[in-house]
This record gives structure tokens, sequence and C-alpha cells, in this order.
């Protein structure tokens, strides 16, 4: 099995707004493409969800996976989310597939914590579904995930920071046929 590096977006906006925005997200997604204790914020007040937030432009190319040569067949797409400063909260992803325009089901991890912490969601053998192909991926600067957190309990609002959001994806040359 191939597994392309990880990759960072490079656009982010709103798809669902829950009057409760994301700031600081910087100018095409900058805070959240690198570790670098620079966040993106959210105040989530008691009982509501942040705004849903798309995240694109990961920009796989034929030099990350290769679907000129031969066919190619998604094994795994796995997302990590680092982020913290609240015990509160929990993270929630989907992807989005720009060419059908169409969204998985939402995958949920652990609560963040108050120290930075990174957050998986999917991997190499977890498809989301197995509605997405290569073509879907690669050369599709529309590609990518939503993502939102809930805050879980307590009376006062909390405050997540996301430092970095990044995507990679395990493939398979051929074709997979399931007997």
């Amino acid at each position: 099995m191939a597994v392309t590096g990880w990759k960072t977006p490079s656009a982010s906006t709103i798809q669902t707004d829950n009057s409760e925005p994301w700031l600081n997200i910087g100018t095409n997604a900058a805070n959240v493409t690198t570790s670098n204790d620079v966040y993106m914020t959210n105040d989530v007040a008691k009982n509501n969800d942040s705004d849903v937030q798309r995240c694109t432009g990961f920009n796989f190319t034929t030099s990350d996976i290769d679907t000129t040569s031969q066919p190619v067949t998604i094994q795994g797409i796995e997302v990590q989310i680092e982020g913290g400063n609240t015990t509160i909260s929990q993270p929630f992803v989907r992807l989005y597939d720009p060419v059908a325009a169409s969204v998985t089901a939402y995958k949920t991890a652990a609560n963040f914590t108050n120290a930075d912490v990174v957050r998986s969601f999917g991997g190499s053998t977890d498809d989301w579904g197995g509605s997405l192909a290569a073509t879907d991926i690669v050369g599709q600067s529309g590609f990518g995930l939503d993502f939102y957190i809930e805050k879980t309990s307590g009376f006062s609002s909390a405050t997540p920071e996301i430092d970095l959001i990044q995507l990679r994806v395990h493939y398979v040359y051929g074709v997979q046929v399931n007997l």
C-alpha cells in the first residue's frame, strides 16, 4: 500500500452558520497549515456547536497519486487536527467530494485537552464509506473536509484552538475486487 505525504489546506470557508464563527483563520487558512501555536479559535457558548468550516485546497497532484498510468483504489483517508485549550469540546470531521458535490458522514474523536493534542479521524483502511475515487481527489482543488466543534458539557463557553489540519491518502494501484 502506498501513502501520500501529509497535505494542509490552502482555503477555508464557512459552510454552516451556527452563530459561533471561527476567528483568526488567516489568509488562505494560514493559521492551520503548520504546528506553530498560531491558532484559529472559536468561542463556543453553552450548548452550541461552532460554525461548520470547510477546508479545501489540499492540492493532491499526479505526483502524489499517479492516476495517469494505471487504476488507483483508495484504501483509506486519514485526517489529523491538532488543537486544545479546552476539555469540554469534541471535534467532528467529514470529507467533501467536489465532483459529486457530496459529503461523507461525520466522524468524531475524543475531546480536546487543555494542552495541544492531535486527534485522528479515519485511517489507512478507512475509506469513509467507499464513495471517493482517486479522480475525486487528484487535481480537485475543491476536495477537502468540513469540521466543527461541539461543546460537550459545562455552563461556561469553550474556546477551542485549532493549530494544524492535515490529510493524507492511502491507496493501491489496480482495481480491488471484493468477492
